[in-house]
């Protein structure tokens, strides 16, 4: 008798679990489908950093979309459509909507990083975040992101940005303006000396980037995107061995753009120094 009830035991326990389960999940259906929705709840999850969007643009792109759920009862409600809809909105990156038993509907939403802002051409303003969709200028908020101008044709509606890596920055011929704007944006953002340092991007008649420092009366002759890692790395070499023995005030333009050299020119004659790419801490 006791060996029998030890080989049933096991099962008799899964069978009861089963119905607790079953007997659950048929309450809590019953009392969703009786729920109404009472309350909106709204986090924006990184409002300390970035200010496109709060509360009440939310709020109003639900009742624009003919969606809003409150007054709704909860198993009505399409949490997938409301994520869809808010992330159509060119400064969210991403929506989750989900309920709960008291009938409040919580809605969290955080927002599209840029790490650029680029002046076209056209006169055309907008940023590009870090996955590469462009993003327009906000009234409410403006980024701290560095910015880049001169001859740049392209435009907000027709920007798709290329992702490019290392090495095809250093062997592809052809490079699209804003892909390599984009590429040298991501490239200083991760970098946390130069991403104090740097605060503007120009790109000239030539077609050639140059770089505007936050310090030091001077520009940088980036050239194109080849090789950019190397090129920083003798900007560093420059600013710990040149500048800081000649001084930050005696340069107009440091050329980056030649193998193996920086190219400094001064207020007054022009001066070559080899770049030993080996830096000594």
């Amino acid at each position: 008798m006791k060996q029998k009830f030890k080989k049933y035991l096991p099962l008799a326990i899964w069978i009861l679990v089963a119905a607790i389960t079953i007997t659950s999940v048929a309450f809590v259906n019953m009392q969703s489908s009786n729920t109404v929705c009472k309350e909106l709840q709204i986090k924006i999850v990184d409002s300390d950093q970035k200010g496109f969007i709060d509360n009440s643009d939310v709020i109003n792109i639900l009742r624009e979309s003919d969606k809003f759920p409150t007054g709704k009862n909860i198993v009505d409600i399409n949490t997938a459509l409301l994520e869809t809809i808010l992330e159509t909105n060119p400064y969210i990156e991403n929506a989750e909507v989900f309920s709960t038993l008291d009938g409040v509907l919580h809605v969290e939403v955080s927002q599209r990083e840029p790490i650029i802002r680029i002046f076209n051409a056209n006169n055309e303003c907008f940023y590009i975040d870090e996955k590469g969709h462009s993003m327009p200028v906000s009234d409410k908020f403006s980024m701290n992101v560095i910015t880049a101008n001169g001859y740049i044709n392209d435009n907000a509606a027709s920007t798709k940005i290329k992702m490019i890596n290392d090495t095809e920055a250093d062997t592809l011929k052809q490079i699209k303006t804003v892909d390599q704007l984009f590429y040298i944006a991501s490239s200083i953002k991760n970098d946390t000396l130069w991403n104090a340092q740097l605060v503007q991007m120009y790109v000239n008649s030539k077609n050639e980037i140059e770089l505007v420092p936050r310090v030091g009366n001077h520009i940088i002759l980036l050239g194109g995107v080849n090789n950019l890692r190397e090129k920083f790395d003798k900007l560093l070499i420059f600013y710990r061995k040149g500048l800081n023995k000649k001084g930050w005030t005696d340069y107009a333009a440091i050329n980056l753009s030649y193998k193996g050299q920086v190219v400094a020119l001064k207020r007054t004659p022009i001066v070559t120094a080899k770049a030993d790419t080996t830096i000594s801490n």
